[in-house]
């Protein structure tokens, strides 16, 4: 199981919640990021508020910005490698993927 900050309905910080999730496995040309540090953005917390343009999925998360090292790659992958340090600024919207 992997801990994720969610919410299950907009507002403001006290709608977060931290919850255990299951780790997915990453799909073609996709990467699992063990996260190290998280940088929620302004973003971020439109979204949450639900005044970002995109309304929210729920349950859905935060930490669109991130930092960590590369666990598993998925099929197609090869510039990279496991145990490599990683941080990522996604060009994907922030309903594309929940925790």
């Amino acid at each position: 199981m992997n801990r994720a900050v969610r919410f299950h309905e907009t507002g403001g910080p006290e709608v977060l919640r931290l919850e255990e999730v299951p780790v997915p496995a990453p799909g073609p040309g996709e990467v699992l990021i063990r996260t190290r540090a998280l940088g929620p953005n302004r973003a971020e917390s439109m979204f949450r508020l639900g005044q970002y343009g995109i309304d929210p999925v729920f349950p859905s998360g935060i930490g669109y910005e991130a930092a960590g090292v590369i666990e598993a790659l998925g099929e197609g992958v090869s510039r990279l490698s496991v145990g490599e340090a990683v941080s990522v600024v996604p060009s994907f919207a922030m309903t594309d993927y929940r925790s």
